[in-house]
């Protein structure tokens, strides 16, 4: 998309550091950069949107300003049809591994209210892991959530590579459920949320035309079942 609009995209990443965030937010203030894309950030709203009155900021995540920009997928509505299909399934002892808690994180906040809107109580700390951001870090969260919960049914992570070594420990008799619907759930066979990343980015680059109203775009999500 940014080919046909004859514009160059740079990769920022900020590792959560709101002096990174804030140096890409200076950068587009001083005309380095023409606009950004966030697909996730650590700064609040407040810091960030008065920057995008002038120049073009595009949040990849649902946001409570109605007159931004923005592109998701409706994530809310996905993780409850997800866990309506894990309770109609008997599939109640639920662990999450999740990157950042939920004071930092959308994702994470979005998660527990859905769960707790279908099985009518909050998930249990005990069954929640936080910096779960790599393959090991799966790896070991896991371990500790199999050691304190050995009758655990289901295992849901925020990507395909945590959903990958959550697996390589629990096994098979594990329902372990990724994000992104990569390659790698493909090949290992376990359940995934497709959030059609392509055509969000796609979207999100065109909101960064200067002419384009502010819009809140949501995405069809899919959730891929796989034995």
């Amino acid at each position: 998309m940014a080919a046909t609009t004859d514009q160059e995209v740079t990769n920022l990443p900020t590792a959560y550091s709101p002096v990174k965030e804030r140096r890409c937010l200076d950068e587009l203030e001083h005309r380095l950069i023409d606009s950004l894309i966030i697909t996730s950030h650590t700064l609040s709203y407040q810091e960030i949107t008065p920057y995008g009155k002038k120049h073009p900021i595009v949040f990849c995540e649902t946001i409570p300003d109605p007159t931004a920009r923005s592109v998701h997928i409706d994530r809310q509505t996905a993780l409850t049809e997800l866990f309506q299909t894990l309770r109609h399934r008997h599939l109640n002892r639920i662990g999450c591994l999740f990157i950042r808690p939920a004071k930092e994180s959308v994702t994470t906040t979005e998660t527990l209210a859905a769960y707790q809107q279908v099985f009518g109580h909050p998930l249990s700390p005990d069954l929640v892991r936080y910096h779960c951001r790599s393959f090991a870090d799966s790896q070991r969260l896991t371990t500790e959530l199999l050691a304190t919960t050995p009758n655990l049914q289901v295992i849901l992570t925020e990507s395909d590579i945590s959903a990958a070594g959550a697996r390589q420990v629990a096994g098979p008799k594990v329902v372990v459920i990724g994000q992104g619907n990569q390659l790698l759930s493909q090949l290992l066979g376990f359940p995934s949320i497709d959030q059609h990343l392509d055509t969000i980015g796609q979207q999100a680059v065109s909101l960064t035309q200067p002419d384009q109203p502010a819009s809140i775009e949501k995405i069809k999500f899919d959730i891929i079942w796989r034995k």
